[in-house]
């Protein structure tokens, strides 16, 4: 028997031609035939109603959706009583006996494909001048209308469901049948996360001739590969495209290429490479970021060959992410946004009741081992963290030390910005000297995976640099690099050994990021070399608080804006170092030069991250957190692996007293900076204030053991164990601190108060009146403490209004926030207080103010 139409053989009993989808059982369907179709299918197609009951067996019970192809119903099965999903076809593509032939073909394919993650198709069938398919009814939301509800999904979450949609493809190539229009708006999840892929309705035979006609583009314009915008070559490795598409959008809750127009669009997919996903979301881990990029080649022979490879990677990752124990899969998700915060602000206030520092600390230290060092095994992100130590001058006389400094400097900045490691900072690297010739114990100390260190000289003009990689897991070097370079052209040198690193690593690379980051250098080498200079006699000063370390730098950024006046990064090292001194220093003075500096900055250069930031501090001080959450959220984007820019965040958060959300960035930048005392304390004290004291005290333990001690830590473990109502210790440990004379001033009024709590705790109330008469400030957080301990639980609200009133003013942080009001156990004795109750509402409805203003972060 042969096919009236293309007269292909077929098979006794066949209904269609498996060739061109022709009907065997009706009149051939010539030309003739085809306008006798088109004429019929061409009457006007209303919706169906509800109750209505269709081809005399379907009963609609409600419509679902509609969109190119037509308007899909939930119906009830008479025949089988069943509820399925029943597809109208638009009038539009009916009319068409080509593409109707082409979906008979099709179905057979789409119903060879039986897999839990697939949802199935029935029939195709015609009634009433209606062509129709009836499939599985699926429940549940689609990936696109769940994207839109909640922005990037957590990576457990996005990992799980790329694993479900590679399971299905799976089953769907190995029948030969390729989607060709894999999206979010074709996937369905149920309430048990269970995920389902819709719509192989224009799916075909891998090898099989296009039905649509040659040339023809099928599928949706965001999701198409580069061979499906040519309208040739699909096979499965094009759905491998979408799919990495979809991962993309869910871990960062954007595609990978926007624009105005489909053929925009088609322009991108076929020529610009796909920034790399933790550009923005810095917590999606390396491997997946590869896997994604590997999805999307544009060359299809460079792309996974199969969805069983993709599926098996995807395993990996997965049992990765499990080992963090960071969330369930389905759990809140972790969210990215925005802040920029200068390491001069990472002061801990102690004339004040809060911390306000630079750096901060992630949950990695909670389980931190100061001594022995841990395994690479057990350190989490170990393979994508790098340390980069300070570059060495090879002159005798170290004439250009600081200048091959800046250079280690430069690199922890691009490497952090193009490429997924996570770079150590400086101030953790130079912490352990004694180490710089064992690779292997300092990248377990700092737990990188990997070391880089160099060394150069500059000679006639002309930049000689070498730079070795060191595989800390080996202990071995494995790989050095030569360069010779005009002096003047270094910055672009740097970009290449950031090039090479990420190449030999086999690391994901951004030429795009680098070519952003350029904008805010400065084209004069002289200008860059006194930035480097500022910036050097600056982080000392943030360091030793020494005066003539802040005239050096001031003297080195002045100079180098006497090179380019239009220098936005030294106008923020500017605004940096007086931040520095107005919080360090205790002078007040100091603000309004910072804000003046950060401005001039912003208007230079909007888009650095450094200015954004700058901008979300001033912001900050002037009391403008609507305007300071914007700043900070657009510094994010652009840059989420910079330190100061995670810490800012961080910083902002705890100093508004959203604890809860302080800790995630706090966490990330911990990362960065491994051995700083002050990003552990400003960790320590989010948990205290969230009443989470053994995870605050643990943190504190190791802080007290790191290396270069000092009597400060102390003061701030003590101020935790008082909080946490663990009196014992502290006292010890003040005994043995004498009358305090000879403390610096900020600690003797640490000391004072102090010991007005260990008063109360004896139930010695005059001592407490006494005593708290000369605190500093006299709102303090131990003494409306130590007031509740006595039973003063009037002067404890007095004090609690003047520091909502005034806190900010003197100590340089919002105190007395609605989380800290409702954990902290001293107040106990208030919660029975009109009064207590009513500061207790008027927080609150601040603090959900607040959160709507950070919400998403």
């Amino acid at each position: 028997m042969h096919c009236p139409r293309c007269r292909a053989e077929t098979t006794t009993g066949s209904r269609f031609c498996v060739a061109c989808g022709a009907s065997l059982e009706g009149p051939p369907s010539g030309p003739a035939s085809g306008r006798e179709r088109t004429a019929t299918m061409s009457a006007p197609a209303s919706g169906l109603t509800t109750g209505e009951v269709f081809a005399g067996r379907y009963q609609v019970i409600e419509e679902l959706g509609r969109g190119g192809m037509g308007r899909v119903y939930k119906v009830f099965d008479l025949k089988v009583q069943e509820r399925i999903a029943l597809k109208i076809i638009s009038p539009e593509i009916e009319a068409e006996e080509h593409v109707l032939a082409r979906f008979r073909l099709e179905l057979k394919l789409a119903r060879r494909v039986t897999h839990k993650n697939v949802c199935r198709v029935f029939d195709i069938g015609e009634a009433e001048g209606k062509a129709y398919i009836t499939m599985e009814y699926c429940p549940g939301d689609t990936l696109r209308g769940i994207l839109a509800k909640t922005g990037e999904l957590s990576l457990k979450a996005a990992v799980e469901y790329a694993r479900q949609i590679a399971e299905g493809l799976a089953e769907a190539h190995k029948l030969g049948i390729v989607h060709r229009d894999l999206k979010p708006g074709n996937l369905i999840v149920d309430e048990n996360h269970l995920l389902r892929i819709m719509d192989f309705g224009i799916a075909r035979p891998v090898g099989g001739r296009l039905q649509t006609g040659e040339n023809v583009i099928v599928g949706t314009p965001e999701y198409m590969a580069p061979e499906q915008v040519d309208g040739t070559g699909l096979d499965a490795r094009t759905d491998l495209y979408a799919l990495g598409i979809i991962i993309y959008e869910m871990v960062t809750g954007r595609p990978p290429f926007e624009g105005d127009s489909t053929l925009a669009l088609a322009y991108k997919h076929k020529n610009e490479a796909p920034r790399l996903p933790a550009a923005h979301n810095p917590l999606v881990p390396s491997v997946l970021n590869a896997l994604i990029l590997k999805c999307l080649e544009k060359d299809p022979a460079k792309r996974y060959q199969d969805a069983a490879a993709v599926l098996a990677d995807l395993g990996r990752i997965a049992e990765g992410l499990a080992s963090t124990g960071r969330s369930r899969p389905f759990g809140p998700r972790p969210k990215a946004p925005a802040s920029s915060r200068p390491a001069g602000r990472a002061r801990l206030i102690l004339g004040g009741t809060a911390v306000l520092l630079g750096s901060v600390i992630g949950a990695l230290l909670l389980t931190r081992k100061t001594s022995p060092p841990p395994s690479p095994e057990g350190a989490p992100g170990w393979s994508d963290r790098v340390a980069i130590l300070p570059f060495e001058d090879e002159k005798p006389d170290r004439s250009e030390e600081i200048f091959f400094s800046g250079i280690s400097e430069d690199l922890r900045t691009k490497f952090a910005r193009a490429t997924a490691l996570t770079v150590i900072s400086q101030a953790s690297t130079l912490g352990y000297p004694d180490l710089e010739d064992d690779i292997g114990r300092l990248g377990r100390t700092l737990k990188a995976r990997h070391v880089v260190k160099g060394r150069g000289r500059l000679e006639n003009d002309r930049l000689f640099l070498a730079v070795s990689l060191g595989d800390a897991a080996s202990g071995a070097w494995l790989r050095e690099w030569s360069y010779e370079n005009p002096g003047a052209e270094y910055l672009a040198l740097e970009d290449r050994v950031v090039e090479d690193i990420a190449r030999e690593l086999r690391v994901p690379f951004s030429g795009e990021n680098l070519r952003e980051m350029a904008k805010g250098e400065s084209a004069s080498t002289e200008a860059h070399r006194d930035y480097s200079l500022g910036r050097y006699y600056a982080q000392r000063y943030e360091k030793n608080g020494q005066s003539e370390d802040f005239d050096r730098a001031e003297a080195a950024y002045t100079e180098s804006l006497a090179h380019d006046a239009h220098y936005a990064l030294a106008y923020c090292g500017l605004g940096d170092l007086y931040e520095a001194r107005g919080v360090g220093g205790n002078d007040r003075t100091a603000f309004p030069v910072m804000m003046k500096h950060y401005e001039r900055a912003y208007r230079e250069n909007p888009l650095l991250p450094e200015s954004l930031g700058g901008m979300g501090w001033r912001s900050v001080y002037q009391g403008e957190l609507d305007r300071a959450a914007s700043y900070y959220r657009d510094a994010y984007r652009l840059a989420p692996r910079n330190y100061r820019v995670t810490l800012g965040m961080g910083a902002l958060l705890r100093t508004i007293g959203l604890y809860d959300k302080a800790k995630k960035y706090l966490g990330e930048a911990m990362l960065i900076e491994p051995i700083d005392e002050n990003p552990a304390i400003q960790y320590a004290y989010c948990c205290a204030y969230l009443g989470e004291y053994d995870a605050a005290l643990a943190v504190m333990a190791d802080v007290l053991k790191l290396p270069e001690a000092n009597e400060r830590r102390w003061f701030y473990n003590a101020r935790i164990l008082l909080l946490a109502q663990k009196f014992e210790p502290v006292e010890t440990w003040q005994a043995g601190l004498g009358d305090g004379t000879k403390l610096p001033p900020n600690l003797r009024k640490a000391l004072h108060r102090c010991r007005i709590l260990l008063s109360a705790w004896k139930g010695d109330r005059p001592t407490v009146v006494a005593l708290s008469a000369s605190a500093d400030p006299p709102f303090a957080y131990e003494v409306t403490n130590a007031y509740c301990l006595v039973g003063l639980k009037k002067e404890a609200l007095v004090k609690i209004r003047e520091g909502i009133r005034d806190g900010f003013k003197v100590t340089l942080d919002y105190l007395y926030p609605y989380l800290y009001l409702a954990r902290n156990p001293y107040f106990d004795v208030l919660r029975s207080e009109p009064e207590f109750l009513s500061i207790l509402a008027e927080a609150k409805s601040d603090y959900e103010d607040l959160g709507k203003k950070y919400e998403g972060l």
